[in-house]
């Protein structure tokens, strides 16, 4: 209740720095302003010990702690113990006994052995994919998974090495299953090896535990856990935590392990550690209650919104205040009440204010950092502001500053540069001097100036380089136009000198940035672990590829007919998926359940709807035919000038017709990139599988068709034929060909693509907007890239 005060009440503020009421931002510039201020406080003459950072409660104590820190203060406080060896055990906890869902988690156990050195020895950069091959794996979750599933998928990478390493092929073909993977699953199995090992030591003291223990007899099977899977130091730290359970022993009585962990999860999260000692090694952090009766020479005092401090009492639901009162007068005893708060509140400010001796900031943020959403002010403040005015403050009035005008400072964000500012970081002075030196139309020296803070003017140079480029409309080196030194080291390197599959050429036309970063500069995609339920797209189109394979393979060694056909598809299809299975590719149990069926049925409606077993004359003669050096079955397009463009890969199919014959590649997607590029006319996998038929077959065929067969529901079955004639399809690939051929020698290799970005391999690395993609594709700099993209015109379907 507000009490009208006199004149002789109302406090009068100097306004000479002693007394500082700052409203910030959020809670992010509300600790920045904090540790400025204690760096004032430093650089003014006080020691750091004898500064004070007050947070509404313990929990916050770690965050402003960390805070000080990297500004580079001491601290002095109490932080929650984040000790390896707690770390351990509380995931230990959380895999064996998680307050919610089922034990040995999949991702609990991986946390698990992540969070400290393990006990066998394991390689560098296999813990990384280990979330990933549990999911291979199939493992979801319980004790059982982990021993039969992690087993199945090593010894099918086992069987997948042994088979690269016995072809020994080193393939172009981008869609081999052989080509770059030997180093690949060496990898993945040692990473399989390491976390079975992990997993089993942890399965064997843990799978199977008791229903009822002593306490002592539950903090020796946690320390027996974090002593069969981790190293000796970080175990033994781990065993300490796990003995503060021995304690609990004079109870003489046995609990479960729900309890016990729950016991042990409730210690472990009340324990704190000192860094430093209050007063005398650093910058003390605490609550207002551990202030009392302590003396700083500066004192901050943060959160002083709603819900930082004061806390919002609440009455009991259980037992409220009147309740309280009737039983405290009955029993003579005093029972807090939640009315009583504001009493309490109003005592531990009051122990804030006074531990200061010299100076005193007040902190209240006006936005949560989280959600941005508005912050009352604390009732504390509201309350000092209508003191200081001698009526009640509105908000609007507080807000405003004008009840605390000589000591009220509003901030809205990083101080402008000068020579007195006080700078939480180096970071914050650099980017405030850029900021200074571009307003005053100083780039030379802001440039200057950053090469100085790099120590390196070439990289100074490159970073203001791609800043300007991916703001500019006009194309640059940064967007893939190489200069003369470059383009003179890619002739050395040519990429269209040695053979290639098709796919790489069709990459160039549909985007030349992805072509280079991939094909000339050799970038890998990332290799993301990731929680996904069902199968790698590419393992399952693989896994359709493989069925059909086998299922007409028997059927031209058989020369079967229809319904034997659909038999072979069965059988294949039984082989390879439980090969799949054995790898541990296939992803969750319930999901692959699903989709293995799907696919069955889906293969079987494309063998029934395939031509080959309803026309006369039409028969299957080839699965999987490669061509190219390799293979003695050279493929090349002869262009101008003596030069030419070779080629190798593979055909999925190829059919005798009683006109020729039928080149017939598989897609188990949608079909819509296919689609897309036969009615622009950028194909290039089926002609060059034409020109590699009719160049390396081993016969002459007369009219050689070539089709995308879609095989799954998702393309609807459809086949999607390359309409053009024999000899318009080779001069389109010519000039394809020799347009991209060209543009490489001039080093084009622009963002520019009339593709969707969003699933592009590579697209991490790419870093423009598409925006700035769509405003440069119209420079004239990049029309030839623009013309190579587009369709010939209708009226002439044989133009180049």
């Amino acid at each position: 209740v507000w009490r009208e005060t006199s004149e002789a009440e109302r406090p009068a503020f100097a306004g000479d720095g002693s007394l500082a009421v700052v409203s910030v931002s959020d809670e992010r510039a509300e600790l920045r302003e904090a540790v400025r201020a204690v760096l004032g406080a430093v650089e003014g003459g006080a020691a750091a010990w004898d500064c004070a950072l007050v947070v509404p409660h313990s929990d916050a104590v770690e965050l402003a702690a960390a805070a000080l820190q990297e500004a580079g203060l001491p601290i002095a406080c109490r932080v929650p113990d984040r000790s390896a060896g707690t770390r351990i055990l509380t995931r230990l906890l959380d895999c064996i006994a998680p307050p919610a869902g089922e034990p040995f988690a999949r991702r609990a156990l991986i946390d698990l052995v992540t969070a400290g050195p393990l006990r066998e020895g394991v390689g560098a950069g296999e813990t990384a994919i280990w979330l990933d091959e549990a999911r291979q794996a199939g493992v979801v979750s319980g004790a059982e998974q982990w021993t039969t599933r992690l087993a199945r998928r090593r010894r099918g990478l086992e069987r997948r090495l042994a088979d690269l390493e016995a072809r020994g092929v080193v393939a172009v073909d981008d869609d081999d299953e052989v080509s770059g993977k030997v180093e690949a699953v060496r990898q993945r199995l040692s990473a399989v090896r390491g976390l079975e090992a992990a997993a089993r030591a942890l399965v064997e003291v843990c799978g199977r535990p008791p229903a009822h223990a002593s306490w002592g007899e539950w903090a020796a099977l946690f320390s027996g856990a974090v002593d069969a899977v981790f190293a000796p130091a970080a175990a033994v730290e781990a065993s300490d935590a796990a003995s503060r359970l021995q304690a609990l022993t004079v109870l003489e009585e046995t609990v479960d392990l729900s309890e016990a962990a729950a016991v042990l999860r409730d210690m472990l999260g009340a324990a704190r550690v000192p860094r430093g000692r209050p007063g005398r090694d650093g910058v003390a952090v605490l609550t207002p209650l551990e202030l009392r009766g302590l003396s700083f020479h500066t004192v901050v005092f943060t959160a002083l919104a709603e819900g930082g401090f004061p806390a919002r009492g609440r009455p009991d639901p259980l037992l409220g205040d009147a309740e309280r009162r009737r039983i405290g007068a009955a029993l003579g005893v005093r029972l807090p009440l939640a009315e009583q708060r504001d009493a309490e509140s109003l005592q531990l400010f009051a122990f804030g204010c006074e531990a200061a001796r010299e100076r005193l900031i007040l902190l209240a943020p006006r936005s949560g950092a989280a959600d941005g959403r508005p912050r009352l002010p604390s009732r504390l403040l509201l309350r000092l502001a209508s003191s200081a005015a001698g009526r009640p403050v509105g908000m609007d009035e507080f807000l405003d500053g004008e009840p605390l005008r000589p000591v009220w400072r509003r901030l809205a964000g990083s101080p402008a540069f000068s020579d007195d500012a006080v700078w939480v970081d180096e970071r914050e002075r650099d980017v405030a001097l850029l900021l200074a030196l571009s307003a005053a139309g100083s780039h030379g020296i802001a440039r200057a100036y950053t090469a100085e803070v790099l120590g390196d003017a070439e990289a100074a140079s490159r970073r203001f380089g791609a800043w300007r480029s991916a703001r500019s409309v006009v194309p640059s080196p940064w967007d893939g136009l190489l200069g003369a030194p470059a383009r003179t080291a890619l002739a050395a390197t040519h990429p269209f000198d040695g053979e290639m599959h098709p796919t790489r050429l069709e990459r160039y036309v549909s985007c030349p940035f992805s072509f280079l970063l991939r094909d000339v500069f050799g970038l890998q995609v990332p290799d993301e672990p990731g929680d996904a339920l069902e199968m790698d797209a590419r393992e399952f189109g693989t896994l359709a590829h493989d069925i059909l394979q086998r299922a007409y393979e028997q059927v031209i060694a058989g020369e079967l007919r229809r319904d034997e056909a659909l038999t072979a598809v069965r059988a294949a299809w039984e082989t390879c998926c439980a090969e799949a299975e054995g790898r541990g590719v296939t992803g969750a149990a319930l999901s692959w359940e699903v989709r293995r069926e799907l696919l069955l049925e889906d293969l079987l409606e494309t063998v029934r709807l395939d031509p080959v077993f309803s026309d006369p004359g039409s028969r299957p003669v080839a699965v999987e035919w490669r061509f190219g050096e390799a293979v003695a079955r050279p493929v090349a397009v002869d262009l101008p000038l003596g030069r030419s463009v070779r080629f190798a890969g593979r055909l999925d199919r190829v059919d005798e017709t009683p006109s020729g014959a039928r080149v017939i590649d598989y897609k188990s997607g949608a079909g819509g990139t296919e689609r897309a590029r036969i009615k622009e006319g950028l194909s290039v996998q089926l002609p060059v599988y034409r020109l590699a038929l009719r160049q390396a077959g081993d016969k002459d065929y007369g009219a050689i068709t070539c089709l995308y067969r879609l095989v799954t529901r998702r393309g609807g079955f459809e086949d999607l034929d390359l309409p053009q004639s024999e000899e318009a399809s080779e001069r389109r690939l010519r000039d394809l060909v020799t347009s991209s051929l060209a543009l490489v020698d001039e080093g084009l290799f622009p963002r520019t693509t009339r593709q969707r970005c969003d699933f592009c391999d590579v697209r991490y690395a790419c870093g423009v907007s598409a925006w700035a993609r769509a405003r440069k594709r119209e420079h004239d700099l990049l029309e030839p890239v623009c013309a190579l993209q587009s369709a010939p015109c209708e009226e002439d379907p044989d133009a180049g």
